[in-house]
């Protein structure tokens, strides 16, 4: 049987655990009320954890900006989950950045479109307070889910009436509405892989600070309102939540002995970073460069938002400005053949379906994204697979662009995802963390 809890593989359960509890990890603010940064730090060192299991406990209330309360009728709502409060995310192992996060608020809002299966988002990711837009615009003022229309001119059923779906009904966001209406304050959870992926690795560590900062994205991406004055997201109370694990004692000695032998615990997972490139006005042919970076490119997903971003615009819903994309790295172009006629049907569907490629889900009948055709009109997200990118074992620059046409002012939303490995040798007193 595999043994569990393998330091340098996957932890498949924690079913030998003789105790397995969560500490919270206060956040080191005074005040975390309208605070723009946050810093978590875990300095029980002696216990074994788990990060991936580890998650951001945030209590929030949506208020008027002078610290007041909305009224119940006030169409006001986040854009996104909990994830979108954020625009940087730090990780430190023993003092050391092992790994950054930039634009958490533009990678918060493509992952569960992605990531997630619809049976998670209907459950699990209510909690974290994302809801799926849903409509033919996306419309955010609409709050009757049918429309109802009398009968009365017909003999034969008078009295009745038509009951048919408003296709205009956006349930997501009446959904959140009703959450957070009249400033109610609500607590989310969020899962911390969703800030770090380092945390996606299900690994165990130990004898390791562990500190987290987080810094607060700007309140236009990642709150709406309509019919009323502009508000702020207000935090009550901001905590990590980090499993402790007390092995039992025939693991404990294992384990210790695995230590004591300086072995190495490799962590290797895909890092998502988000950008946000000069915005493009109107129509042209542009090439923007958005990172230059070490790793090796896997994939890139390309958004085109409006060009100005405030409380009364849904930063959900995408513009139909690009009609020609491709990325080119280090001079190379993907995909060789550019995508074309985005403006028309067979771009659109080409493009789509590249989407649903990303991890296979466009062949696999029992799995799929969020988004289906009618709703990626309105929130469309361009995927570039990158993977016939050639390992850069030199560690030398790469040089990411974007290449587009528009018809239109946009801001671009750019997503690259890459690939890092954070290695910690046990050996000596203490562990060494390096960064590859």
């Amino acid at each position: 049987m595999e043994p569990q809890y393998m330091i340098d593989s996957d932890v498949p359960s924690f079913m030998n655990a003789q105790e397995y509890e969560y500490l919270e990890v206060q956040s080191d603010n005074a005040n975390v009320l309208n605070d723009d940064q946050f810093r978590f730090e875990l300095k029980d060192t002696n216990s074994l954890t788990n990060l991936s299991r580890a998650y951001l406990e945030v209590r929030l209330a949506i208020e008027k900006t002078d610290g007041t309360a909305y009224v119940a009728t006030d169409n006001v709502a986040l854009n996104g989950s909990v994830g979108t409060l954020f625009s940087r995310a730090v990780l430190r192992l023993n003092n050391m950045v092992v790994e950054s996060t930039d634009q958490c608020h533009v990678v918060n809002s493509l992952k569960p479109l992605l990531l997630y299966s619809k049976d998670y988002s209907s459950s699990s990711s209510t909690n974290e307070l994302f809801y799926l837009h849903t409509g033919e615009n996306l419309d955010t003022t609409l709050t009757s889910h049918k429309n109802f229309t009398p009968l009365d001119g017909n003999a034969q059923i008078a009295g009745a009436i038509l009951i048919e779906e408003d296709a205009g009904y956006n349930e997501g966001h009446k959904r959140l509405r009703d959450r957070l209406s009249a400033s109610a304050e609500v607590s989310a959870i969020l899962p911390l892989e969703c800030l770090v992926d380092f945390a996606s690795v299900d690994k165990i560590i130990t004898n390791l600070n562990v500190a987290l900062e987080l810094t607060r994205s700007d309140r236009n991406y990642h709150m709406f309102r309509s019919g009323t004055v502009d508000g702020r997201v207000s935090v009550k109370r901001a905590s990590l939540w980090v499993p402790r694990i007390q092995a039992q004692p025939s693991l404990e000695m294992e384990l210790k002995s695995a230590f004591s032998s300086g072995i190495v615990s490799n962590f290797r997972f895909k890092k998502w970073n988000g950008y946000l490139p000069t915005a493009l006005a109107g129509g042209g042919t542009f090439s923007t460069r958005i990172a230059t970076m070490s790793e090796r490119v896997v994939g890139v997903f390309v958004m085109a938002k409006p060009s100005a971003i405030t409380q009364t615009v849904n930063s959900n819903k995408t513009v139909d400005v690009l009609t020609d994309l491709y990325v080119r790295i280090n001079g190379k172009q993907y995909p060789q053949q550019a995508y074309s006629n985005l403006k028309l049907t067979q771009g659109k569907t080409r493009a789509f379906l590249n989407l649903l490629d990303y991890q296979s889900r466009g062949s696999d009948v029992s799995s799929g994204i969020q988004l289906d055709r009618v709703n990626w009109e309105n929130q469309s997200v361009y995927y570039v697979n990158t993977e016939a990118m050639i390992a850069n074992d030199s560690k030398s620059p790469s040089t990411v662009e974007i290449n587009c046409s528009t018809d239109g002012a946009c801001q671009l939303h750019c997503v690259i995802v890459s690939e890092k490995v954070v290695s910690v040798n046990y050996t000596g007193q203490q562990p060494q963390v390096s960064v590859f």
